[in-house]
């Protein structure tokens, strides 16, 4: 996953973005070994970027741009109307099957490579939420378990 990682940074970087961080999950088992060892990657490649941690929450009201995967970012996102490109690059894992059963997004929002996110981000073609679909429904306090 760093070599992504230093990708994206890198293709962030060539496009003109500086002000640029990386959110690390705080659930990480060995969190400063992490750090240390991403900041020596980005100090090492001359890029500009930092590393973020703690709950998404604490940073998400302060960016313009996200760049993540399938993940709950896009509810959050979504529900503060930021901007969101899914990456998905193939060796993460996800299968093209598992894209096409989602209800949320389609396969053509789902950026699979650096070249069809570096054609998003130039066009500033990211993934619009279907709020309806996403925020409609029971609330959870109403549901008996």
């Amino acid at each position: 996953r760093y070599i992504n990682l230093i990708q994206l940074i890198d293709l962030l970087n060539s496009l003109g973005y500086k002000n640029i961080a990386v959110k690390i999950k705080p659930d990480t088992k060995k969190l400063d070994s992490e750090i240390k060892f991403l900041k020596k990657l980005i100090h090492n490649n001359n890029y500009s970027c930092k590393i973020l941690t703690g709950n998404i929450t604490d940073h998400i009201t302060k960016t313009k741009n996200i760049i993540g995967g399938v993940s709950t970012n896009i509810w959050e996102t979504a529900l503060i109307n930021v901007p969101y490109y899914i990456y998905e690059p193939k060796n993460m894992g996800l299968l093209r099957e598992q894209i096409n059963k989602s209800i949320l997004f389609r396969e053509k929002d789902v950026c699979r490579n650096l070249f069809d996110l570096k054609k998003n981000l130039i066009n500033k073609k990211y993934f619009k939420s279907n709020k309806k679909i996403m925020f409609n429904g029971n609330n959870l306090q109403t549901l008996k378990f």
